[in-house]
């Protein structure tokens, strides 16, 4: 079998984003909400925006949930790619169709929360505050739809289907090589 260090070098890159994902989910919710780990009121003005635009914690909460459930599942994909599982390749598949449309369809409201987050503060932080945060929307959409995309280009090439498949368990009823 022909040794493909991409697939490794993707699997190990999915369980960290994956772990790292799993792990600041629960800390971003816990800062937004005022929660345990960090102080309460670090974004005094969050009641505001949630006034002020109902379903922004809805938003937020449903995001983070569905962005922590894909890191779940991109933990496991990374796995089975490092164990050259052809479930792994399938779950990578569906993780990377799942983050680019997540990422893409998330992209107008997370700027328009932004703007809202810095508004409170005044006009030049309001300026300062949306940009970045565009800036910083914009560079996460285009970290995505590369890490994903070169991904989903490079798990469909014969040749590294070929490296899954080598390692598919016989059939049931199928007669044992040799």
């Amino acid at each position: 079998m022909k040794q493909l260090p991409g697939i490794t070098i993707f699997g190990v890159v999915c369980i960290v984003l994956g772990a790292l994902g799993i792990l600041f989910a629960p800390l971003i919710l816990s800062g937004l909400y005022g929660g345990p780990f960090f102080v309460r009121g670090h974004f005094p003005h969050l009641h505001r925006i949630f006034s002020a635009w109902p379903m922004a914690g809805g938003y937020l909460l449903s995001t983070n949930v569905v962005g922590t459930l894909g890191s779940l599942a991109l933990l496991i994909s990374g796995i089975g790619l490092l164990a050259r599982a052809g479930w792994g390749r399938i779950l990578f598949f569906i993780v990377a169709v799942m983050k680019i449309a997540l990422v893409t369809f998330s992209l107008p409201p997370n700027i328009v929360l932004m703007r809202k987050m810095y508004e409170p503060l005044g006009s030049p932080a309001v300026m300062l505050g949306t940009i970045g945060g565009i800036a910083y929307q914009l560079l996460r959409w285009i970290a995505v739809v590369v890490f994903f995309g070169v991904g989903l280009w490079y798990f469909s090439r014969s040749v590294v289907r070929e490296a899954f498949e080598s390692r598919a368990l016989p059939s049931v009823g199928s007669a044992p090589p040799g």
